[in-house]
């Protein structure tokens, strides 16, 4: 099945760079426009985006209208501390970034600033496929599942809220799943909002 998986990424990363800079950026205002029709995802005080990166949908307009509007704005962010595990720096417009192992920017912090995925109200992950059950294909690195591996007791964990944000044609029939993946509780393209 592995190899499955990695065609399937080969496949839709390089539908992904195909994209125009116009499409790029229409999708990125209907995926704001999904957040803040459906999800109204300014409720959540404290909220994790990403930088896009590899073609991925971008959430700039939704995450920076969350800083906007007066909302608590992370990035991930590696650090020797958390080895194979992500924590969540602090973002604001303009701030410092630098280029982490794999070449992508996070804002520049002191390792007390770092926040814990649980001290979260949402994250909203990049994906390179989907499916309708929530399960999530990624880069392959197995950074947000173990970052996130603490929700597989969700029993006692209330947040934060997973929402998966990719275009439309990145949702596949069905995903194969791991013990150790981590579902998503939403799914959002430019064009709608999917609760698992």
């Amino acid at each position: 099945m592995s190899d499955n998986k990695a065609s399937l990424r080969r496949e839709i990363r390089q539908k992904r760079l195909s994209l125009t800079e116009q499409e790029r950026a229409d999708a990125s205002i209907g995926l704001w426009q999904q957040l803040k029709r459906n999800l109204a995802y300014l409720r959540f005080n404290s909220m994790a985006f990403y930088l896009a990166n590899d073609g991925e949908l971008d959430p700039a307009y939704a995450r920076d209208y969350g800083l906007l509007a007066g909302n608590k704005v992370y990035l991930p962010a590696l650090h020797r501390s958390f080895r194979f595990h992500m924590r969540f720096a602090p973002y604001m417009k303009n701030c410092r970034l630098t280029e982490n192992k794999f070449g992508i920017p996070e804002p520049q912090c002191a390792l007390a600033q770092l926040r814990y995925a649980g001290n979260l109200d949402a994250i909203f992950i990049p994906l390179v496929a989907f499916d309708k059950k929530g399960n999530r294909l990624g880069m392959g690195g197995g950074y947000y599942d173990r970052t996130l591996a603490f929700l597989r007791t969700r029993r006692i964990w209330k947040k934060p809220l997973l929402v998966g944000l990719a275009y439309d044609f990145q949702q596949v029939d069905s995903l194969p799943s791991d013990p150790w993946d981590i579902p998503m509780q939403y799914l959002v393209t430019p064009s709608r909002v999917i609760k698992v």
